[in-house]
């Protein structure tokens, strides 16, 4: 028999929940915030609109797009749309809609006992399709340099998505406006670099470039991380002697003392170690 699908609700991550529980929010993002709490997204002219004379959405389809809602704008940066910190799995994680299979795995390997269950997170990911398809936000996949595989896709809301809350264009512009002079009058990009309306694209731009880095080096170091713990103790003393190898000239190694050999590849070797499991900089 098959189970029963889970009640989406939203639990967002610590820092977001004290933002929006002590009323940290942006005004106009609590405001917002407010309106979507109670709005159903596929009422929304926006949706119905496109949609047509097409078949009504699916019912458990539609709890998940009005949580995914109010989720997004609690978590999204209002100059640029983008949600920093979010990607499909995370959202899905903090809808409490992620599934998992029974098979266990390890370094991408099935094992009997001592892995991780792969995750399930099709029902966030048909319902972040549904939403791309309406054109309320925009994904852009990217990929990580060394290997070629996907990384957590960028997330960036629309004007479609505000319209399809019933915000108007006045209304969004003046929230931005008012962002940008409290982030102005706090100097956040210098007196040099004072934001203006007109400069959010680049703005948007900038952030895009920042958060491709952030997630490409986060993955680096996930795969740093993997290499070293799967390195035996002679292996790692290896790579640490044709570091130091390489560091140096064959006349600098001829000259250098076995102790001062010794403690420069012990050295490299704790560099190894601190490197691969220095806390994430990412998510």
């Amino acid at each position: 028999m098959r189970a029963a699908p889970r009640t989406p609700e939203f639990k967002p991550a610590a820092k977001v929940a004290k933002n929006i529980d002590s009323g940290n929010m942006l005004p106009a993002i609590k405001k917002w915030y407010g309106r979507a709490k109670k709005f159903d997204i596929t009422m929304s002219d926006v949706i119905v609109k496109q949609r047509g004379h097409q078949e009504r959405i699916n019912f458990y389809r539609r709890v998940v797009l009005n949580q995914l809602m109010p989720a997004m704008l609690s978590l999204h940066d209002l100059l640029t749309g983008y949600l920093p910190a979010s990607c499909i799995t995370t959202l899905s994680d903090q809808l409490n809609i992620t599934t998992t299979g029974q098979a266990e795995y390890k370094n991408g390997k099935k094992v009997e006992k001592g892995g991780k269950k792969k995750k399930s997170i099709s029902r966030m990911s048909r319902a972040i399709a549904m939403m791309q398809a309406y054109g309320l936000i925009e994904i852009e996949h990217i990929t990580d340099p060394t290997t070629g595989t996907y990384l957590p896709s960028l997330i960036k809301l629309t004007d479609r998505f505000y319209a399809a809350l019933g915000i108007t264009d006045k209304e969004l512009e003046n929230a931005k406006r008012q962002r940008i002079g409290y982030l102005n009058l706090n100097k956040k990009y210098g007196n040099d670099n004072a934001l203006t309306f007109e400069s959010l694209p680049e703005l948007a731009r900038r952030k895009q470039r920042e958060l491709r880095k952030e997630r490409q080096e986060f993955r680096r170091d996930l795969r740093i991380k993997r290499r070293v713990s799967a390195m035996s103790n002679a292996e790692l003393h290896q790579t640490a002697q044709k570091i130091v190898n390489a560091a140096h000239c064959q006349e600098e190694l001829n000259d250098m003392s076995d102790a001062h050999y010794s403690r420069l590849v012990e050295h490299e070797k704790r560099s190894i170690l601190n490197r691969a499991y220095s806390p994430p900089t990412s998510h």
